[in-house]
C-alpha cells in the first residue's frame, strides 16, 4: 500500500490533539500512544482481539469518499461515555462488569467519536494527500470471540491500513483504539479522473431571427451558502466574518424569519445556530432544524456556558458540533474545516449539493 507510510506519519500528527481534545471534554488526563501503523485484512484485525468492542463507522468525504472504521474496546467505551454523563464510580464499575452499552452509553460514547472525527478531519485535510473528511455514523457492539461472521461482515474485504493506538484516562488502561482505512480511500486520483473531457466543437446553427425580449441571464450557482441563524446581526457577525475567511458565502437570518423555510428550499452547505442562552427552548430549535435539514447537511450549535448534559441534549437531537461562544474568528474558522470543509478545496461536502 503505497501511502501507508503517509497515513502512519499524518497519524502521529494527530496524537497529542486527540487526547488534548477528549481530556478537555471530560476534565481528565487522556493519554493516547504512538499509533502503530500496518497492512491487515478484516480477518487479520480480529485476529488478536479476545474481548467485545465497539465499531465506529466513519462517513469519509472530501476527495474520496466512503467509509472508515474506528474500533475500541467495550469496556473503553463504556469508560468514556460513563465519564461524560458523570456517573458515580460505583455506577460505572458496574456498568463495565455488566456490559451495558445501553442508548445512554451509544449517545455519550458517540460525542465521543465525534471529537475523534473532527481531530482526524483536521490533519487529515492539512498533512494528507487526498484530503478526507470524517463524520460519526454509527456504533454497532461487535463480540469477534462469540459471532465472527458478524464481526468480519462490519468491515469490507481487501487490504486495510491499520492504525492502533493504546488510551487511557486518568492512569487506567482503557484498552484500544484501532482506526481502519480500506485501500480506495488513500490511492491518488487516476488520470482518467484528473483528464477533463476535451470541449467539443458546437454544430453550426443557422442564423434565426432576434428573438423581441433578450434570454433571461444563465442562473448563477456561486457557492452553497452556510446559514447563520441567530438573535441580531451582532450576534452573527464573527460567524459570518469567519466564513467569509473560508472562502464560503453566509446567509445571515434572525429568529423572526422563516429559516426552516430557507433551509429546506435553499442548497444550503451547513447551518450555525446561534444561540443567547443554552436552554430548552434552544435545544428545541435544534430539533426543528435538524427535521428541516437533510441528514447530510452539518448542523452546528453555538451557546454560552454548556454542559455535559445540554451538550449530549444537543448531539442527540442532530446537532454535528459544538462552540462555546463568545468565540474568536480563528476558534470558528477551525469548526468550519473541520465540519464544512474548505472552499480552496473546490469540493463541497456530500449532502450540500
Amino acid at each position: 500500500m503505497k501511502k501507508l507510510a503517509q497515513v502512519g506519519k499524518t497519524l502521529k500528527r494527530s496524537q497529542r490533539q486527540i487526547q488534548d481534545k477528549i481530556g478537555e471534554f471530560l476534565g481528565c488526563q487522556v493519554l493516547v500512544s504512538k499509533p502503530e501503523t500496518s497492512t491487515a485484512t478484516r480477518e487479520e484485525v480480529f485476529a488478536p482481539l479476545d474481548s467485545k468492542m465497539v465499531l465506529a463507522r466513519l462517513g469519509v468525504e472530501g476527495d474520496r469518499k466512503g467509509e472508515a472504521f474506528l474500533l475500541f474496546g467495550l469496556e473503553g467505551a463504556i469508560r468514556l461515555g460513563g465519564t461524560l454523563i458523570m456517573l458515580p464510580p460505583s455506577e460505572l464499575d458496574s456498568r463495565v462488569q455488566n456490559e451495558a452499552f445501553t442508548e445512554e452509553e451509544d449517545d455519550a460514547f458517540g460525542e465521543i467519536v465525534n471529537l475523534l472525527a473532527g481531530a482526524l478531519t483536521a490533519v487529515f485535510v492539512e498533512h494528507f494527500s487526498p484530503k478526507l473528511h470524517f463524520r460519526k455514523a454509527d456504533l454497532q457492539p461487535i463480540d469477534p470471540l462469540q459471532d465472527e461472521e458478524t464481526a468480519l461482515q462490519a468491515l469490507p474485504e481487501g487490504t486495510l491500513a491499520q492504525s492502533c493506538f493504546e488510551l487511557s484516562m486518568d492512569g487506567q488502561a482503557l484498552g484500544p483504539m484501532i482506526l481502519l482505512l480500506p485501500g480506495p480511500l488513500l490511492e491518488e486520483e487516476t488520470e482518467e479522473e484528473e483528464a477533463e473531457p476535451a470541449a467539443q466543437p458546437e454544430p453550426a446553427q443557422a442564423a434565426s431571427p432576434a428573438a423581441p425580449h433578450p434570454a433571461p441571464p444563465a442562473e448563477n450557482s456561486g457557492s452553497q451558502p452556510v446559514v447563520v441563524i441567530a438573535p441580531g446581526s451582532e450576534a452573527s457577525q464573527p460567524f459570518a466574518q469567519a466564513l467569509a475567511e473560508s472562502g464560503m458565502t453566509a446567509e445571515c437570518l434572525g429568529y423572526e424569519e422563516d429559516y426552516r423555510g430557507f433551509v429546506q428550499k435553499q442548497n444550503v452547505r451547513g447551518v450555525f445556530l446561534v444561540m443567547e442562552e443554552v436552554n430548552d427552548q434552544g435545544l428545541a430549535l435544534i430539533i426543528q432544524l435538524r427535521a428541516a435539514l437533510e441528514k447530510s447537511v452539518p448542523l452546528l450549535a453555538a451557546g454560552p456556558q454548556w454542559t455535559k448534559s445540554t451538550v449530549l441534549q444537543a448531539v442527540k437531537y442532530g446537532a454535528n458540533d459544538i462552540l462555546i461562544t463568545p468565540a474568536e474568528t480563528g476558534l470558528i474558522r477551525e469548526k468550519i474545516r473541520a465540519s464544512l470543509g474548505s472552499e480552496s478545496e473546490g469540493k463541497p461536502l456530500e449532502g450540500a449539493a
